[in-house]
């Protein structure tokens, strides 16, 4: 049977006593521009926008119908975000959107591939992001690698703490959708070599042997920190003095001698 959310919620609120309003989040003291770049980005995520329910029609005076492939993405994504991905069904989704469960199949041929639509609008956004860094020229490179990870740090920690239920699509991800990971790596990748090109070029860095190698080993470095909640239960600001320490060996590394 078929569950409504809206009914689900109701039965939820009625069925458990209301916790009382969290604290107000901790935050840094003197916020970065990483920092306050991560939380304008995460306030605008394509996975907070799945939160408020889209309506499948345009209003009368409107003659363009909405996406359907929106529709199924942002229905998916209140269904995942309340019950996880592995309870979230296709003919679940295909009913909040009003359609047959034999019609979604059309847009979508598996839930998998609506994870994979989803995490792409996730990462979209993200390099959005990492675009606005590498192209303020009042930072140094130094600043926009440093920034770089900090954005990342702060947006995917604070998404999967606001949402955990996320982790079930993380996790399928890696586990089914190995290329796409590869994917989303080397194109993160390309825009590290872009900071190391640029400080190789202004000597704030030593000419690396080579560019693409140096850019792997430091994304590599810095794995830990792109969805930490996957592998540790540290805190934000745990995670952010750690990685502090791997980046200042990673700066020692790619100094420039004079």
């Amino acid at each position: 049977m078929v569950t409504s959310l809206p009914a689900a919620r109701a039965q939820t609120a009625s069925a458990v006593p209301q916790a009382p309003a969290p604290a107000t989040p901790t935050r840094w003291n003197n916020p970065s521009p990483a920092a306050l770049c991560a939380e304008y980005f995460i306030e605008r995520s394509a996975f907070h926008c799945y939160n408020v329910r889209m309506t499948l029609t345009q209003p009368s005076d409107t003659p363009d119908k909405a996406d359907p492939r929106l529709a199924i993405l942002q229905a998916a994504g209140e269904r995942i975000l309340h019950y996880g991905y592995n309870k979230t069904t296709m003919s679940e989704i295909a009913s909040d959107c009003g359609m047959s469960a034999g019609n979604i199949y059309r847009f979508y041929p598996s839930k998998i591939d609506i994870a994979e639509a989803m995490t792409r609008r996730f990462n979209t956004e993200t390099h959005a992001g990492y675009t606005a860094i590498l192209r303020d020229s009042a930072r140094s490179p130094s600043r926009k690698l440093r920034d770089f990870f900090a954005f990342r740090l702060e947006r995917t920690f604070r998404t999967f703490e606001k949402h955990p239920k996320l982790m079930e699509l993380a996790d399928i991800m890696a586990r089914e959708r190995p290329e796409f990971l590869a994917e989303e790596h080397a194109q993160e990748r390309i825009e590290i070599e872009k900071i190391l090109q640029e400080g190789q070029a202004s000597g704030d860095f030593a000419p690396p042997a080579d560019l693409t190698i140096t850019a792997d080993l430091v994304q590599c470095a810095m794995m830990k920190f792109r969805i930490p909640q996957l592998w540790t239960t540290e805190q934000l600001q745990a995670l952010q003095d750690e990685m502090e320490g791997v980046l200042g060996l990673i700066f020692t590394g790619l100094s420039a001698r004079r």
